[in-house]
């Protein structure tokens, strides 16, 4: 399976038996394009990639397949690593906001109450912030 941009478009064009110059020309572009596609000094975007791989008589299939591999949820950052590390605390500091919130807004019922993934958000901004100043 050929994934790399770099990887389809040379492909494509051999199995057609274009040079770089004639993949150029079907798809108006310059060849210093194409060298620069096929070498990885640049990278298509998926437009481009398909006109390419179109110009050497071939199309374009995706498919969206899960990687088990990857972990799903926060990436694997300086941050996201603070807000696994924090989970259970930021999530009772937003509950306990919420009941606050909640006993406020009984006694004023005009006052808006923030939503528990809101809550969650300002007390993660606020505590962000404040631990990286």
């Amino acid at each position: 399976m050929l994934c790399r941009a770099d990887a389809v478009i040379r492909e494509a064009r051999r199995r057609s038996g274009l040079s770089q110059a004639e993949l150029a020309r079907r798809a108006h572009v310059s060849q210093p394009v194409i060298s620069a596609y096929e070498s990885g000094r640049r990278e298509p975007g998926l437009s481009m990639l398909t006109r390419l791989v179109e110009a050497s008589g071939h199309s374009v299939s995706l498919d969206l397949v899960s990687d088990p591999d990857r972990p799903r949820g926060l990436p694997d950052t300086p941050t996201g690593r603070k807000l696994r590390r924090r989970r259970r605390a930021i999530i009772e500091a937003a509950d306990d906001a919420e009941r606050r919130t909640s006993a406020c807004s009984a006694a004023s019922p005009e006052a808006p109450t923030p939503s528990r993934a809101m809550s969650t958000f300002l007390l993660t901004s606020h505590r962000l912030s404040a631990s990286s100043a």
